[in-house]
């Protein structure tokens, strides 16, 4: 997902498909990873296609997705790997961007952040690869104008991610 604010481009997730996904944007401003694996972080690499001599472009996310990234990719100098703690508010230009860790994949390798971005008094949730409804992901969602919410299963299970059939009913009763 892009998210763009006056002149500032944030891309959420780095995907193998990354500059698909920044179409004609140049360059983003920053971008916030959810977690370490390939379909949320695997396209860091290619971001060097979009950085031509300037300086490296900031990549936020939790140590640990940093470190995930760092072990698959030796080069990383047109990046620049900010880590974020869970709570921890950060500025990107326009955007204030707020990282709540959320419930994904077992064990504590990729843990995953849902991001909250607010700018122009518009705020932005997005939640991909979420594996069930938290007290905190609703607080984090609280007065948000859209909440992007995993969708990865419907009808059927997978222990990582939610049945946005079930969690959709749920999610309605936040607002």
């Amino acid at each position: 997902m892009l998210l763009t604010a006056g002149a500032t481009h944030v891309l959420v997730d780095a995907t193998r498909d990354a500059s698909e996904q920044l179409g004609t944007v140049p360059r983003p401003t920053a971008v916030a990873l959810t977690h370490g694996h390939r379909d949320a972080s695997g396209g860091v690499p290619k971001l060097a296609e979009h950085v031509a001599d300037r300086s490296p472009t900031p990549v936020f996310g939790h140590p640990r997705t940093h470190r995930a990234i760092r072990g698959r990719s030796e080069q990383l100098d047109h990046v620049d790997l900010v880590d974020v703690e869970a709570g921890r508010t950060v500025a990107i230009g326009e955007v204030d961007a707020t990282a709540t860790e959320v419930p994904h994949a077992r064990g504590q390798r990729f843990p995953t952040f849902a991001w909250r971005f607010t700018a122009h008094g518009v705020t932005v949730v997005y939640a991909s690869d979420v594996a069930e409804l938290t007290d905190d992901l609703q607080a984090t969602s609280s007065d948000a104008d859209v909440l992007v919410l995993d969708g990865a299963m419907y009808g059927r299970s997978l222990f990582s991610h939610l049945r946005i059939e079930e969690a959709v009913p749920v999610v309605c009763r936040w607002w």
